[in-house]
C-alpha cells in the first residue's frame, strides 16, 4: 500500500500491521525529510498546549515578576541533583576537577574570548556597573588555566563547573519549558596537546553514550560541523573527528555550520517518539588559548599553545528536564522519578507499620508519599494513589504488619504481589544504581511472583 499524503490528522503513523474490511479507507501523511516531521511535531504541540509547563506537574516554573528565570520545584530539584551527581561521579573517575568561576565579569573580559565581536546580542549586561552576566564558562577557566605554565606531563587539564549561564537570546529548542535567560549546564573543557585530542574525544563521546543510551534509554546521532572559512589549522583536527566519527559508524557532516572557533560534533538525541533535540556538543577550539595567552612547556621547555575542547553533555539541565518530562509525561524512569513510592495502611492498626516503612524508604533517599487517612473505601485510596502515578503502591495491613511484608502495586493499577520489605528495598537500591526503566523494575517483582507461586503450587 502506498499512504496517502494529507492533512487530515498530521501524527498518523506507518503500522507494522493492519486489518481491513471492505469499508476501511486509509489515511497517512509523507515527508520527504525527517525536518518535516520534527516541524509537523513542533506546530501540533504548539497548537495542543504541549508548551505549557504548569506547576502541578512539579517541574520548573516560572512567575511574571521574574521573567524567563526558573524555579525549580522541590521534586525537579530532586531530579537534577541525580543528573549532576551521575554527571559529577563520570568526571571524577575520568581526571576532571570541579572549578566555580563568577557570575559577572568586566566587559573588558570579553574582548580576548571574541563573544562582543561574535555574540554581542547575547551578552545580558548590567549596564549601571559595566558589568556583565556570565554566557559561558569558558573564559573562566581559561583564567584558571592560564595562572601559570603547566608542562606537557600534566596535561591534559580538565574543568567541569554546573554555574549559572545568563544569555539574553532566547534559546531555540523544541521543548516543554519556555525559552529562558538563566539555564545550568555542565560546562566542563579540556585543555590538552595535540597528539592527546583523538583520546579525549573519544572519551567525551563515551561519556554521552552512557548517559543518554545507557541510561537515559535515547538514541544519539553525532552531526561533525565543518569550518566555514579556509582556515587552515583546522584540517588536522576535523580529519581527527571524521575518524573518529567513521569508527562509530555516525558520520554525519554539515559543511559551514561550525562555530567561529573550531569544528564541532553537535550530540543530537532521538526520544522514543522519534524527535530530534540538539543537547549537548564537543567543541575544539583553536582561538581562545591564543586569544588568552596560554600555553605549556614541552620535553625542551619550549612554550607551545595547548588545544582547547569544549564539552556538554547535560546542557543545559531545565531543558533535559523539560524534554523528559514532555515524552515522559508523568511516567518517569523510576532511579529519576519525582514520585517513586506511595504506601497505603489498610486501616487505621496498620498506621504504625506503614509508618516505618515510610521512614525506611526516606533514610534510603526514595521519595515517598502516605496517605494515613482511613477514610472512604480501600480500593478508593488506592485509585487514587494510582492517579498520581507513583511508579509503586506499597498497600500494607495487618498481615503485611506481622509477616513484615508489603503489597505491590504498579502506576497501571497492577497487582505484583506480596514480597518482604527489605528484599523490596533490596531491589529499588539496585534499580536506581543501574538505571533500570519502568519495564525492568515491573518485570524483577513479576518474576519473583511467578517464583513463589510455582514453589507454593
Amino acid at each position: 500500500m502506498v499512504p496517502a499524503q494529507g492533512d487530515d490528522d498530521p501524527d498518523v503513523a506507518y503500522q507494522t500491521t493492519m486489518q481491513w474490511t471492505t469499508n476501511s479507507e486509509g489515511y497517512g501523511q509523507t515527508y520527504t525529510h525527517c525536518d518535516q516531521i520534527i516541524e509537523c511535531n513542533q506546530e501540533q504541540r504548539a497548537t495542543t498546549g504541549r508548551y505549557e509547563c504548569p506547576i502541578q506537574s512539579r517541574l520548573p516554573f516560572f512567575n511574571s515578576l521574574t521573567p524567563k528565570f526558573t524555579y525549580w520545584c522541590p521534586k525537579s530539584t530532586h531530579a537534577y541533583n541525580l543528573l549532576v551527581e551521575l554527571i559529577t561521579s563520570e568526571y571524577l573517575k575520568r581526571g576532571f576537577h570541579e572549578a566555580v568561576t563568577p557570575n559577572m565579569y568586566a566587559d573588558s573580559m570579553w574582548e580576548p574570548s571574541g563573544r562582543c565581536q561574535y555574540f554581542s546580542q547575547e551578552i545580558s549586561r548590567l549596564e549601571v556597573l559595566r558589568y556583565e552576566m556570565m554566557t559561558a564558562n569558558c573564559s573562566g577557566h581559561c583564567l584558571f588555566y592560564g595562572h601559570r605554565t603547566p608542562s606537557y606531563a600534566e596535561l591534559p587539564i580538565k574543568y567541569a563547573d554546573f554555574g549559572a549561564i545568563h544569555r539574553s537570546t532566547e534559546l531555540c529548542y523544541p521543548l516543554v519549558l519556555p525559552y529562558i535567560y538563566r539555564f545550568i549546564e555542565d560546562d566542563s573543557h579540556i585543555f590538552c596537546r595535540p597528539d592527546q585530542i583523538t583520546q579525549e574525544v573519544k572519551e567525551s563521546l563515551d561519556l554521552a553514550s552512557l548517559f543518554y543510551e545507557q541510561v537515559m534509554k535515547f538514541k544519539i546521532e553525532l552531526k561533525l560541523s565543518t569550518r566555514s572559512a579556509d582556515i587552515e589549522k583546522w584540517n588536522d583536527a576535523e580529519e581527527a573527528l571524521k575518524i573518529i566519527l567513521k569508527e562509530r559508524s555516525m558520520l554525519r557532516v554539515n559543511d559551514g555550520a561550525a562555530p567561529h572557533y573550531g569544528p564541532r560534533i553537535d550530540i543530537v538525541v532521538r526520544e522514543p517518539h522519534g524527535r530530534y533535540y540538539l543537547h549537548g556538543w564537543l567543541q575544539l577550539d583553536f582561538e581562545l588559548p591564543e586569544r588568552f595567552d596560554l600555553g605549556y612547556e614541552n620535553e625542551d621547555g619550549i612554550r607551545l599553545r595547548p588545544v582547547l575542547l569544549h564539552r556538554a553533555v547535560l546542557a543545559p539541565a531545565e531543558i533535559f528536564l523539560g524534554i523528559i518530562g514532555n515524552e515522559c509525561a508523568r511516567l518517569w524512569p523510576f532511579w529519576l522519578s519525582l514520585q517513586q513510592v506511595a504506601v497505603i495502611p489498610v486501616c487505621a492498626s496498620s498506621i504504625s507499620y506503614a509508618r516505618k516503612v515510610v521512614k525506611e524508604l526516606q533514610d534510603a533517599n526514595f521519595k515517598v508519599e502516605a496517605n494515613y487517612k482511613c477514610t472512604g473505601t480501600l480500593n478508593r485510596r488506592i485509585k487514587l494513589a494510582v492517579s498520581y502515578k507513583h511508579t509503586f503502591t506499597l498497600v500494607v495491613g495487618r498481615n503485611e504488619a506481622v509477616n513484615g511484608t508489603v503489597n505491590i502495586r504498579t502506576r497501571n493499577d497492577h497487582v505484583l504481589g506480596e514480597f518482604p520489605f527489605d528484599e523490596v528495598l533490596s531491589e529499588f537500591r539496585r534499580f536506581v544504581n543501574e538505571y533500570c526503566d519502568d519495564l525492568q523494575c515491573f518485570q524483577t517483582f513479576e518474576k519473583k511472583s511467578s517464583f513463589q507461586n510455582t514453589l507454593s503450587s
